[in-house]
């Protein structure tokens, strides 16, 4: 992708290791910043700057390792009962990691070293649907800061999230004046405030 995500193409990796990644619109001279996020747990996610020329780009990369470990609990304010429809990740300028919470509301993530934004949020489905919330984290809690030093040294940060329960689930459909859904799906937004 270009450096505000304009231009962006991705791919995924075979049996074998392999990637290819069709030019979705670069021009000669423009700075690519290429993503690699490997599925495996215990490896850390990496980025690459190169200049791209016109002519196609080689690169081969070798997964590191991650030393850095973020872990914690979900569970629910004033009964300690289990979180488990809720999400954690963590992101940096060049690596990213979710984790889902177990039966018991621990979840554990490996990283590389540098400084992450730890949030929760939504958890997705192994269908690719949003998990229903049964919950709402207090406002300006959702996310943690957390940093580590850019070595190969073991290091571990525990994060505990407390969340409030939800008391009511609102459902409808959206429609276009038409009757038609829109084709390109929507976003739903609850709030206190006025937005728009």
């Amino acid at each position: 992708h270009n450096e505000d995500w304009s231009v962006n193409q991705g791919s995924s990796v075979d049996e074998w290791g392999f990637f290819a990644i069709e030019n979705p619109g670069f021009s000669s001279g423009d700075t690519v910043i290429v993503g690699f996020h490997p599925d495996q747990t215990g490896y850390t996610s990496s980025s690459e700057e190169v200049a791209y020329t016109g002519s196609p780009i080689v690169m081969d990369v070798e997964l590191t390792l991650a030393s850095k470990t973020i872990e914690g609990s979900l569970t629910f304010a004033g009964t300690g009962e289990v979180a488990t429809n809720a999400a954690v990740s963590a992101n940096s300028s060049s690596s990213w990691a979710n984790a889902n919470p177990d039966e018991d509301g621990h979840y554990e993530m490996q990283v590389g070293g540098g400084e992450y934004s730890v949030c929760v949020g939504d958890q997705w489905s192994e269908d690719g649907k949003r998990v229903t919330r049964n919950w709402y984290a207090d406002p300006g809690t959702e996310c943690q800061n957390v940093e580590f030093e850019k070595n190969d040294d073991q290091e571990t940060e525990t994060l505990d999230w407390e969340l409030n329960r939800t008391d009511a689930i609102i459902r409808g459909v959206m429609k276009n004046p038409d009757g038609s859904f829109p084709s390109q799906g929507g976003w739903v937004n609850f709030s206190t405030e006025q937005y728009w």
